[in-house]
């Protein structure tokens, strides 16, 4: 799977949580494992999953996955706390109970991280929760605590036919073939940021709501340097970004309008950036957005501003 696709589906699943993330997973590991040669399978989720999100009968490779709802100062403590829960649970129901009646070769826990790395584990908590696990039941299990790089692992390794058959059954096969996004569609979105922005642009930056994820050296690092201080202006307007997007979603939770626009501004990127870079590589995708209809033109700043969105999350542009 190239990169372009790779990034329609991490940027498609992993802004959802709770059973939505989780059941996405299912489908790649699903598919990876086919792929494979071996069987993966969901367990029910009525009536409780046994600590069980999934897994290999063939490996005795077992999955849970974890996506919270929201992301605070206690995620580090809260990912632990929910490994040590469901590993212990995990092997209690196998060793003790003997469901799945297959022996713990390996505990994977996924973790939804979003924006985020996964918490360091610098005094070795999960190791020692495996570690006391394998001597109590007298196993010889590993785990691996991961996010959707893991995924992004398995799904390099898919064939064509794979991966186009797993699109269709994530619903994003629409979205690969760039060609056919219409100026429509843009239009629709960045007319919902154009009254906002009339009215909200011209203040200054205390009543921003929006908080910052790249540092100031991600603009030197990318040669940007001579269009930061616009950067930095517009990043202090992002809200008004996120409050056309809670709005779309509201009005209608059914539109993919923004990760359509989102998809097409990342494959441009990965495009031209193979021959531009710094502001003339900024300055292009700008146009690509702007350039597909005479009608996109009055919309040249909701487009950059969309573009440092895009640029502030980290989905274009080399990170810090």
């Amino acid at each position: 799977m190239d990169s372009s696709k790779l990034k329609i589906v991490r940027n498609s699943i992993c802004y959802h949580s709770g059973q939505n993330f989780q059941n996405k997973i299912g489908i790649i590991l699903k598919e990876y494992y086919t792929f494979s040669g071996y069987s993966y399978e969901n367990p029910s989720s009525a009536g409780g999953d046994d600590k069980n999100d999934g897994w290999v009968k063939e490996l005795g490779i077992f999955y849970q996955v974890f996506s919270p709802t929201n992301y605070n100062s206690s995620f580090g403590k809260n990912v632990f706390g929910k490994f040590k829960e469901d590993a212990t649970g995990l092997f209690e129901n196998v060793y003790v109970h003997g469901l799945w009646k297959t022996p713990i070769n390996e505990f994977v826990f996924v973790v939804n991280t979003r924006d985020q790395e996964l918490p360091k584990d610098s005094e070795l908590f999960c190791d020692k929760v495996i570690e006391e696990l394998n001597k109590k039941y007298g196993s010889s299990a590993k785990y691996k605590l991961v996010n959707f790089d893991y995924i992004a692992d398995l799904l390099f390794d898919l064939d064509s036919s794979t991966e186009d058959r797993l699109m269709v059954k994530l619903d994003i096969d629409d979205m690969i073939n760039y060609d056919n996004i219409t100026e429509k569609t843009i239009i629709s979105f960045l007319d919902s940021m154009a009254a906002s922005i009339k009215e909200d642009m011209l203040g200054d930056c205390s009543g921003s709501n929006y908080t910052r994820i790249s540092s100031a050296n991600k603009i030197e690092r990318n040669n940007l340097v001579e269009i930061g201080e616009k950067i930095n202006k517009l990043i202090c307007k992002l809200h008004i970004v996120e409050n056309a997007i809670s709005t779309s979603n509201r009005v209608d939770p059914t539109n993919n309008n923004v990760t359509t626009v989102t998809d097409f501004v990342i494959s441009k990127y990965n495009i031209l950036s193979a021959e531009k870079k710094g502001v003339e590589l900024f300055d292009s995708i700008v146009y690509e957005m702007t350039e597909l209809t005479p009608g996109l033109q009055l919309f040249a700043l909701p487009a950059e501003l969309f573009v440092v969105y895009i640029f502030d999350k980290c989905d274009i542009f080399e990170k810090e």
